[in-house]
Parts: C-alpha cells; sequence; structure tokens
C-alpha cells in the first residue's frame, strides 16, 4: 500500500460490485477506507450498474453508510477521479473548480447537519 501511495496510483474502486460478488462479505468489511487512510489515490466506481445494483451515487452512500466516511472524505475520493482521469487539463481543471467550490468542513457529515 505504501508503494500505491507514494506513487500516488490510482485504485478504481466499485464497492458494490465488490460486495455482490463476495470480495466482501458486506459493506461493513469493505477496506476502501483503510486505503483512503493509507494515502492510496482511491476512486470510487461503478461496475455494470444495472447488473450490480450500484450507479456512482449509490456507491458513494453505501460506503457513507456503512463505513461512516465523512463527507471530506468523499470529496477526497471524488477530486482523485479527476486528478487521475484521462482529459485535457483545461477540462480537469474545470472540474475541480467546480467541486472545490463544494468542500465540506473536514469531519463532518453534513447529511446529518
Amino acid at each position: 500500500m505504501s508503494r500505491l501511495a507514494d506513487e500516488r496510483t490510482p485504485l478504481t474502486v466499485c464497492p458494490c460490485s465488490n460486495v455482490a460478488l463476495r470480495v466482501f462479505p458486506d459493506m461493513k468489511s469493505h477496506n476502501i477506507c483503510k486505503l483512503h487512510a493509507s494515502g492510496v489515490c482511491v476512486t470510487v466506481n461503478s461496475d455494470d450498474p444495472p447488473y450490480f445494483g450500484g450507479y456512482i451515487n449509490k456507491n458513494y452512500t453505501a460506503i457513507q453508510a456503512a463505513l461512516g466516511v465523512t463527507d471530506e472524505d468523499l470529496w477526497q475520493m471524488a477530486r482523485n477521479s479527476f486528478t487521475s482521469a484521462y482529459m485535457s487539463e483545461e477540462l480537469r481543471a474545470r472540474y475541480l473548480s467546480d467541486l472545490d467550490s463544494y468542500r465540506p468542513k473536514p469531519g463532518i457529515r453534513q447529511d446529518h447537519l
């Protein structure tokens, strides 16, 4: 994990399909928080949403509900998606600017305010 973190190698993680495919027995057992806390460039993704029952928003809400992930953590994972995506620098800058304008306060789950 330290090599992945040091080299900022992005990992595309699909929590809902990971549970559906029994990589993890349930969402509470998922290792996405451990990866993120270790500094790994984690991105949250969906994997064949109609088949696995989870578009991108469901994957975000599932890890937040099961693992207590903060809004700040979700924001960073979303940001990782843009920093590691294959796109023009102009488009990346625009998306990151939009996302950064919604940066939550650290450690707070805004849905519980």
